[in-house]
């Protein structure tokens, strides 16, 4: 939805960098424990070994396309993303809901 309408509210030519930007600015911060995120990577990967033999993964081909900050296009983007910050307060408040806070098992 974010990148919907970040997308739609793009006029310029450079549509990562003003995109990226505006993302930005309506993404919710990670609030969750670090402690906990990589306990949940350890068993994650204990289950892929069990489950699937599995000793290599990820998605290390898969990079994020690279975009400017510094830029008016950037300022822009940051700028409209501001701006829009309200329409999508209820996605900030459903992922905190998700966000690893403490392993339960």
């Amino acid at each position: 939805r974010i990148a919907e309408a970040a997308i739609g509210a793009c006029r310029k030519s450079d549509v990562d960098t003003f995109c990226g930007n505006f993302c930005r600015q309506l993404w919710p911060e990670d609030t969750s424990d670090a402690t906990a995120r990589r306990s949940q990577l350890a068993e994650s990967r204990r289950w892929l070994r069990g489950l699937f033999s599995s000793e290599e993964g990820g998605a290390g081909w898969n990079t994020p396309k690279k975009y400017r900050k510094d830029t008016p296009t950037a300022e822009s983007g940051v700028k409209e993303g501001r701006k829009r910050k309200a329409e999508f307060a209820d996605i900030s408040g459903s992922a905190s809901k998700y966000h690893m806070k403490a392993l339960t098992w």
